[in-house]
């Protein structure tokens, strides 16, 4: 998705979204879209961004991050699933101190001719090996793809597709079937729309009915 011929703020928006406005449009149902008005889910991170009184578009985005993204995703997540299991997780470089500090270092000693996190490597260089600090990074993904093909694929489609499903409230279903089936043949990708909406599904089952 080209996003350099957009405003700043609303490009960043779109390289963190995995639902793109037609996909969006075409899911929601017209009940649905008229209760909604003119919102539209870039309003959070454009308030953000825009409310930094940073110079440059790096530190803008990481104050917004620090604001939406990790306080409302990631951190959030970890923090209910560990408590879930009786463990206490700290994020050390988290620390207020450590983050007041990261925000004055110039933008060109975060990301410096490609690399990232630049000064926090150089920091470690006397202490870990270039193996273990250029390595590619490592994320905690799930192979939700696959699961929604395979592993989870009956319940899920139960799940989604019955008479009475909750999303079929709010969700265009002929349009959910499309990604579906896209999905289930391999054309394309749509475990995100899909995994999202088997959640809401779920919740709405536990909690709604």
């Amino acid at each position: 998705m080209n996003t350099l011929s957009m405003d700043p703020d609303y490009g960043f928006y779109l390289s963190n979204s995995f639902c793109n406005d037609l996909t969006w449009n075409q899911l929601v149902s017209p009940e649905l879209s008229r209760e909604l008005g003119g919102y539209h889910p870039s309003e959070i991170t454009r308030e953000f961004y825009n409310k930094s009184d940073a110079q440059d578009h790096l530190s803008k985005i990481l104050y917004t991050d620090i604001k939406t993204y990790m306080t409302g995703d990631i951190l959030v997540k970890v923090d209910r699933m560990s408590m879930a299991n009786s463990l206490e997780v700290r994020a050390p470089i988290l620390d207020y101190r450590v983050v007041e500090y990261a925000a004055t270092i110039p933008s060109r000693l975060k990301f410096n001719k490609g690399e990232k996190k630049h000064i926090l490597k150089e920091a470690f260089k006397p202490l870990l090996s270039d193996d273990t600090l250029y390595r590619k990074k490592m994320g905690f993904s799930a192979p939700v793809a696959n699961w929604l093909r395979f592993d989870i694929k009956e319940m899920a489609q139960t799940a989604l597709f019955a008479k009475e499903s909750g999303i079929s409230q709010f969700l265009n279903m002929n349009s959910l079937k499309s990604l579906w089936q896209q999905h289930q043949n391999g054309d394309r990708d749509y475990s995100n729309e899909l995994w999202s909406a088997l959640m809401f599904e779920l919740w709405w089952q536990h909690y709604m009915e």
